[in-house]
Order: C-alpha cells, then structure tokens, then sequence
C-alpha cells in the first residue's frame, strides 16, 4: 500500500486526481502531507495516512521548515492529542457546541455539554431529524473551555465535526499557543485548521469552464465560472503552479470575482479547486444562466476576461465612487447581472 496512492484516493475530482498522476513533476513529499490535513475526512483516517508516509519516506533533516513543520509522525501525534482532548476532562471542564447548517439561514444554535459521548448522541439525534443531513449539510463546531484561576472559563481549542459527529479538523486559539509550554508543537499542529493551507498546483482546468465547487458541509454546492487562470514559474520547472480566480452567483443573485484554493478546503467564501471540483456541462438553471452567457462571451473573444476584471475591479476598489454609493447602503457584494450585461452586450 503506497502512501502516494492512498493521498491521491482522498481527491474525489476525477480531473484534479488524473492531473497529478500525469503531471510531469512529482509532488513533495510535504505536497502529500498537505493534502491529508486538508482533506475533508476524519481525523483517524488522515493519522493512518499519516503514519504510512512516516513508515515509507525521511525527514529532510537539512531542512528545518521539514522537520517542524512536515513532520508526518509529529502531525500524527498532534492529531491524536486532539482526539485525547476530547475524552480527557477534569472537573469543571465545559464542551460549547455550535450547530450550523447551509440550508437554514442564520442557525446558530448552542448546547453545552461535559462529555464528548453526550455531544455524539445529541449529533446523532439532531441529524437523524434533519433533511440537510443527507447531504451534508450539518456541521458542528466544538470548543472546549477550561475553568481559570480568577474565576472565568478559558478557550482552550476547538475541532470541526461531521452530521456523524466525526472530527474532521482541529485548532487552538492563539492565546493557548501563547500560553503553552509546547509552542512549536501547537503552531505544527494548527496547520490542520480547516482555514489554514496554501499549497498551490497547476490545474486541468481551463478559463470559461464552469465547475461545481463543493465544500459541503461548510458551503453549499454551487456553479462557478472559471474566470482568470494566472500561471506562476515556467512549465518546465516544478515550482509551475496556478492561480484561479472564479466568476459566481451571490446570494443576493449578483455577480462577483473570488479565489479558488487549492488545499484550504473551507474559508469563508473560497471554495477548493483540489478535492471536489469537476467540470459541469448540464443547464444551468435561471438564476446561474448568467454564467452560462459569460461563458459563451469569453471563448468568442478572449479579451472579455481582461476588460470585465478591470470594470469588477474598479467597483470593489473602495477608492470607487461607485462602491462607495454602494456601500452607503450595504457592503458591495458583486455587480448587477443587467449592469454587466449592458455594459458588454452580453
């Protein structure tokens, strides 16, 4: 069983799998570490990865960023401690239990606990009641907070967990990385915050593809329309990568500009181009057909990609008359699909 293999297995995407397995240069071996702790499975999977690329590669002991911070025996064990903390409470000791679903608008709802095995059967009932569960649409965050000496409760960290009650990924907050005695060892372990990884490959994608950006449960499933592609280094060299940008739909039906990540599965409003996203050729439904028509627009002449970028740069610059006019009134979250279609004669 290769270490390689078993990393690759966790890319759902067919077209980002294929594309590393022909990519003409290797991935690192921290390539591969990365990968694993942004993956969206549970954290007993990832350490069982983990501990194979242990078994079958070295560190790299000439370089210090390797050792401290691509350790795969080191991650392992940080991971298991986050496990630990969830079954190792003292008196006094309090889980908060945030419950968030992208389907119900504005939930946010919280329970406190004082035992992990209370947490997984209070999931477990919640879930079974809820339709979004079947989707993926249920998440959890937990924290866990510890009685201090003048009296308050202090935040010691906190774990992102499945509808299953599974703990997909795990953090501290800055003060207990402060606080601690093993400073290293938590700013090592922190790198498998769900928010954290900046690990950037090439990609099969090309600009004018629409894709489904996934990153459920965190974010909906939508429709997005690859919109800028910047590549960065030479093809003939490894340090050949891609930045992408995406062109979507915003809750408020309007069009806006944004990255595509790579190994940062969930962050805010940034989707993930390496686990889940494929391309989409069916319809498109009324309100992402402006996607559609943007797409058809571009592959007729290719200078369209510049000329909007610089029209939806110009509106979000906060220099911008008009995204000041527009933030009198709310925060400037895209540009009116009429707007942009006048503007260019889409």
């Amino acid at each position: 069983m290769s270490y390689i293999e078993e990393t690759l297995k966790l890319i759902a995407s067919d077209e980002m799998r294929e594309h590393l397995h022909k990519w003409k240069h290797k991935l690192h071996r921290e390539d591969y570490i990365d990968i694993v702790q942004q993956a969206p499975i549970c954290l007993e999977q990832k350490i069982q990865i983990l501990d194979l690329i242990a078994k079958q590669t070295k560190d790299d002991a000439a370089n210090p960023i390797d050792t401290e911070h691509h350790n795969p025996s080191l991650i392992a064990k940080y991971a298991r401690r986050a496990l630990d903390e969830l079954h190792n409470n003292s008196s006094g000791d309090v889980f908060l239990l945030e419950r968030y679903c992208y389907d119900e608008e504005n939930i946010h709802a919280r329970e406190l606990f004082t035992t992990f095995e209370a947490i997984k059967n209070h999931i477990q009932k919640v879930a079974g009641g809820q339709e979004t569960s079947k989707d993926g649409g249920l998440w959890f965050r937990l924290e866990k907070w510890l009685p201090h000496k003048d009296g308050n409760m202090k935040h010691f960290m906190y774990w992102y967990l499945s509808n299953k009650g599974e703990v997909l990924y795990y953090g501290y907050p800055l003060h207990s990385m402060y606080d601690s005695d093993y400073y290293m060892e938590l700013c090592t372990s922190f790198a498998s915050n769900a928010t954290s990884g900046d690990m950037v490959l090439t990609t099969p994608f090309k600009t004018g593809d629409i894709i489904i950006a996934d990153c459920s449960p965190f974010v909906k499933p939508t429709k997005v329309l690859i919109f800028d592609i910047f590549h960065i280094g030479d093809d003939t060299e490894p340090a050949y990568s891609d930045f992408v940008r995406f062109i979507g739909i915003t809750p408020k039906g309007k069009i806006d500009d944004n990255s595509l990540e790579h190994t940062r599965f969930y962050n805010g409003s940034c989707f993930s181009l390496l686990y889940r996203a494929t391309v989409y050729d069916g319809e498109l439904d009324e309100t992402e057909a402006p996607l559609g028509v943007i797409n058809k627009a571009i592959k007729e002449n290719p200078k369209l990609v510049d000329e909007i970028k610089a029209y939806m740069r110009s509106l979000s610059d906060p220099a911008s008359e008009k995204a000041r006019l527009a933030k009198e009134s709310s925060d400037y979250d895209g540009v009116e699909w009429e707007d942009l279609k006048n503007k260019f004669g889409l």
